[in-house]
């Protein structure tokens, strides 16, 4: 799991934008903010899960989007 924290527009998605190429994505282009999806699942050699967890409001809102799946491989 990585993490990533900085303010709107530090470079968080284009960071996520190179560990999909990375990690096999073939157009990481594709790679888009979630902030309105809240989760984007993109395929590839290892499936990468970007969440963004800044508009939850309480830590438990978390598991509505499935996040215990997603760690324990079943997501």
């Amino acid at each position: 799991m990585i993490l990533l924290r900085g303010s709107l527009g530090a470079g968080k998605t284009t960071l996520a934008r190179g560990l999909a190429r990375g990690f096999g994505l073939e157009d990481p282009m594709l790679v888009s903010s979630p902030s309105f999806t809240l989760v984007n699942i993109y395929p590839g050699r290892c499936p990468i899960y970007h969440v963004d967890l800044y508009r939850l409001e309480r830590a438990r809102d978390a598991a509505s989007l499935g996040l215990e799946e997603f760690l324990a491989g079943e997501g």
